[in-house]
């Protein structure tokens, strides 16, 4: 994907930040696992935890600044993600079915 080197520590966070969310929805649910998956073609990068999912109602809600589902969350993590993705030209968006799964998907630009 198109990074450049001084966007490289801006992209390490934003994917460690992804991990320990679905790292964190497992831990609170004592189930699930976590698939990375690439789409090359599509310049997609996918991160499912299957702990639980968010209904749609949060769904519309999560990459709002101050919005948390996290009690005590300052709720600039997801936001911050969107920003960072924005400023790399991508984008990225959730989708989840409220009892199974969440998925993050991230689009990068052409190079």
């Amino acid at each position: 994907f198109p990074v450049t080197i001084g966007d490289q520590d801006l992209m390490v966070l934003l994917l460690t930040e992804l991990f320990k969310n679905a790292f964190d929805s497992i831990h609170k649910q004592r189930k699930g696992c976590i698939t990375v998956r690439i789409v090359p073609d599509l310049r997609i990068l996918q991160f499912i935890d299957t702990a639980s999912g968010v209904s749609l109602e949060q769904q519309n809600k999560l990459f709002l600044a101050h919005y948390s589902t996290k009690k005590g969350g300052a709720g600039l993590g997801l936001y911050f993600r969107k920003l960072v993705m924005k400023e790399f030209k991508g984008d990225i968006w959730v989708t989840s079915d409220e009892h199974s799964y969440t998925q993050f998907t991230l689009q990068f630009p052409r190079a």
